[in-house]
């Protein structure tokens, strides 16, 4: 399956900085730190069905509710390991716009600032041979 994208409209973002990744609290014991650009987003009801979707297919993000409502995190890593930690491909940084949907954002997204996010939907294979589906961070305008 090629890869597809998902865009979760009019969403509301928390700060997010755009040109440095952060290190990966998931790094397993003995493996070189990973790092992964991430973003927070509160969803309105049209983005918490499209998440839904997703899961059904076996993407794991949580979906989390507070008394602002629900919201979820994405992250896209700068780089693909395997098992082993053998890196298998490097990803670029995710494409930050201004409003224009064109000019490129060089500071921190703002809190509460709202817009699109782009996720990147791809298929792989899971520990029992079987094949999930799973989300990435790709775009946000």
């Amino acid at each position: 399956m090629a890869n597809s994208f998902v865009t979760l409209k009019d969403v509301v973002f928390n700060y997010a900085k755009t040109t440095e990744p952060e290190e990966s609290p998931f790094t397993p014991p003995g493996q070189a730190p990973k790092f992964q650009w991430k973003k927070k987003a509160r969803l309105n009801q049209e983005a918490v069905m499209q998440v839904m979707e997703l899961q059904a297919k076996g993407e794991e993000n949580q979906l989390k509710k507070d008394d602002d409502g629900y919201y979820t995190n994405f992250a896209r890593p700068t780089e693909i390991r395997d098992s082993k930690g053998v890196v298998k491909a490097k990803l670029d940084a995710p494409k930050i716009f201004q409003a224009d949907g064109v000019t490129p954002l060089t500071e921190m997204i703002g809190n509460g600032s709202k817009g699109d996010l782009t996720l990147e939907v791809y298929e792989h294979k899971t520990p029992n041979g079987g094949k999930s589906h799973a989300a990435r961070f790709y775009s946000a305008v």
